[in-house]
C-alpha cells in the first residue's frame, strides 16, 4: 500500500545529548541543564520518556503530527543541548555536489 501525499512521513532520527547534559528527576517533572551557553530546562513528567530516549541514543519517531514532542525537541536542538546524528542507512552516500561549506569570516 502506497502512502498518499496527504499523509505525514514519519522518519526515525537519532540524537546525542551534549557533553554537559545533566538531568534531575522528581515526581513533579524533570530538570535538565545542558546546551551552549549552559541553560536550565524544566519539563513536565510527560516529557520523561522523550528525555530517556534521547539519553539512551535510541531512535525517535520524527512525527510531524506530534507538536508537543516536536516543541520539546526543538527547544533542546536550538539550545545545542542535543545534536542530531547522521544516519548512514537513510543517506547511504551523499555526493560532494550536495554539500555546502560555509566558512564564517
Amino acid at each position: 500500500m502506497n502512502q498518499s501525499d496527504d499523509e505525514p512521513v514519519i522518519r526515525r532520527r537519532r540524537f546525542i545529548t551534549d557533553s554537559n547534559w545533566w538531568r534531575y528527576k522528581s515526581s513533579t517533572g524533570d530538570t535538565v541543564v545542558a546546551g551552549s551557553p549552559l541553560r536550565l530546562f524544566r519539563f513536565a513528567p510527560g516529557a520523561r520518556s522523550l528525555l530517556e530516549t534521547l539519553e539512551s541514543g535510541q531512535p525517535l519517531n520524527d512525527d510531524p503530527t506530534s507538536s508537543r514532542r516536536g516543541h520539546v525537541l526543538g527547544r533542546l536542538l536550538d539550545a545545542d543541548a542535543v545534536h542530531p546524528l547522521f544516519d548512514q542507512s537513510i543517506h547511504p552516500s551523499t555526493p560532494i555536489s550536495d554539500v555546502t561549506v560555509v566558512i564564517p569570516s
